[in-house]
């Protein structure tokens, strides 16, 4: 069964029968198996008139929260995606910290080269002005020319002397 959300949890813990497991060695858990995340829920956590849960819950989750994509998924589609998962998932609740997801996490599938210069130098500041395609197009030509220039300059130097 798959429990989503602070909602869904809290109707089961007022649900008769069913209780919350409390692992006292949840981050022990987390410590040995890399996927799993230990939760605390501090007493009162879902609802604080019924003080629920009546005591502090120690839980494990696993980390499931990666965004996987093909190799063909156009570069600048990469960074969209990204962004709409900052927007729609970014914010704190009872289940994550604020910003937890998305992240540049490593789990099971490596992190593409394009999600990896996002989360280093994040949005353009050209993304508000000019059109979407203009701006893909010029982040990956910068990403080519800046080395090249590196190069060339130095060079260019050393002809006048040859």
């Amino acid at each position: 069964m798959l429990i989503c959300g602070s909602h869904t949890m809290t109707k089961l813990l007022r649900t008769s029968g069913i209780r919350f497991m409390d692992f006292s060695q949840a981050d022990a858990y987390a410590c040995r198996f890399p996927f799993l995340t230990m939760i605390e829920f501090p007493m009162g956590a879902f609802d604080l008139a019924r003080n629920l849960p009546l005591h502090p819950v120690h839980t494990i989750a696993p980390t499931a929260e990666e965004l996987v994509a093909r190799d063909s998924l156009h570069p600048a589609l990469s960074d969209l995606l990204i962004e709409a998962a900052r927007e729609v998932h970014s914010r704190a609740n009872i289940l994550q910290h604020a910003n937890e997801f998305p992240a540049p996490l490593v789990h099971e599938f490596r992190i593409s080269d394009n999600a990896e210069r996002y989360y280093k130098s994040g949005k353009s500041f050209l993304y508000p002005t000019l059109p979407f395609w203009v701006v893909s197009l010029a982040d990956r030509v910068l990403v080519m020319l800046v080395p090249l220039i590196v190069v060339l300059v130095p060079g260019l130097r050393l002809v006048p002397g040859l």
